[in-house]
Parts: structure tokens; C-alpha cells; sequence
């Protein structure tokens, strides 16, 4: 009021002194009141400034020190160059170069994966077709061989199996040189074997069978 009515002019309309003793003698006593308000506004600044850096304490993109001194801030300061990090790291242009980067290596690999599978199964097709030939390889020369040397085929494993107990008991009585065992392995070669031929029942062929008797 004082300011308005009495020490600006045309009643504050305009910012010019007017009463410039009367404004003197003013301040002169007014000094200690200015002083106590003052001090007493520095006190509640200070609390009010206490209370805001504790309630905004949890976020780091608010420095309680101000515009000035926010650079002393250490939480402000992280705050800060992680958005600066950020930045540069999230670049449109950097991020549609490395994803294209990116794709191109993934089909070359894909491309890479299904020509390795392609070998392998090619290989493995291979390995079988070899196996089953050298299978087919050893069949044939199998049946040559027994074809050339028919002898052979009783002591196969195959025909041996197919032996009762008891025709087994009458080729191993080897001890006895009785010709009537020897009369019953023949009836047994001859009777599992229908392929034998005549020329077994011979001297030759006993001789040569109790030679590689088993």
C-alpha cells in the first residue's frame, strides 16, 4: 500500500520514485524488521529446500542443487549420460543398417545349415547304398563258394542249428568209429542238406569229414 499510494507515482500506474526522503527514513527504520524476516525466511528456505531433495531423492533426472551445481550431482550426472547413451545407440539409421547386417548373415548361415544337411543325407544315402551292395557283394561269393565246395555247408551255423539234440549226439560220438554212427551222420548230412551230393556217401568224403569233424 505503501509503495502504491506513497512511494510510486500516479498511484503505481508508473514505475518511478516519488518521496525519495520519506523512502530513505523508511528503510533506515525498517532495517532490523527486514533483517529478523529475513533471517527467518533463510531458515524455512532451508527446510523447505531439505524436505524437496528428500521427497525428490528417487528421481535422477531432478537435481535438488539446482541449474548451477546440478553437475555435482552424481545421480543427475548418470542420469544424463545414460540418455546420451541411449541416443547414440538407438540411432534410426544405425538400426536399420545392423539389422540389415544382421539379416544377411542369418540367411548365409540358413543357406550354410541346409547345404551341410543336404552332404550329410547324401552321404548317408551313400553308406547305405555301399553297405547293402557289399552285403549283396558278400551273399554272392557266400553262394559260389558253397556251390564250388558243398562239404562246407554242414559246418555252417545255420545248419547246425536246425539239428536236433539227438542227430547232434550222433556227429559228436566221434570216439566210436562204428559204421553205423557213421552211417547216421550221413543220414543226417543227407537228410538237412537235399543240395548234398551223391559223391558224399564216398571213401573220400568220410575220410574228409572226419578230418574237420567239429
Amino acid at each position: 500500500i505503501l509503495a502504491q499510494y506513497i512511494f510510486l507515482q500516479h498511484h503505481g500506474e508508473v514505475l518511478s520514485l516519488n518521496n525519495r526522503r520519506f523512502l530513505m527514513i523508511f528503510i533506515y527504520f525498517n532495517f532490523f524488521l527486514d533483517a529478523f524476516l529475513g533471517f527467518i525466511s533463510s531458515i524455512l528456505r532451508l527446510i523447505k529446500s531439505v524436505i524437496g531433495g528428500i521427497i525428490y531423492m528417487c528421481r535422477l533426472d531432478y537435481s535438488p542443487l539446482g541449474r548451477k551445481l546440478e553437475t555435482m550431482d552424481g545421480g543427475f550426472s548418470a542420469y544424463c549420460g545414460f540418455i546420451h547413451t541411449e541416443c547414440a545407440h538407438r540411432h534410426p539409421v544405425m538400426l536399420a543398417v545392423v539389422s540389415h547386417l544382421y539379416t544377411q548373415i542369418k540367411i548365409k548361415e540358413l543357406k550354410m545349415n541346409i547345404m551341410n544337411s543336404n552332404d550329410l543325407s547324401i552321404d548317408k544315402t551313400n553308406e547305405i547304398k555301399l553297405k547293402s551292395q557289399s552285403r549283396y557283394v558278400r551273399k554272392w561269393k557266400l553262394a559260389v563258394f558253397l556251390t564250388q565246395n558243398p562239404t562246407f555247408v554242414f559246418f555252417r551255423k545255420a545248419f547246425l542249428n536246425q539239428l536236433h539234440i539227438e542227430d547232434v549226439r550222433y556227429l559228436n560220438d566221434i570216439d566210436n568209429n562204428d559204421k553205423s554212427n557213421i552211417q547216421r551222420r550221413l543220414s543226417v548230412y543227407t537228410r538237412r542238406m537235399s543240395a548234398a551230393r551223391l559223391s558224399i556217401v564216398s571213401d573220400n568224403s568220410l575220410k574228409y569229414l572226419e578230418a574237420y569233424r567239429f
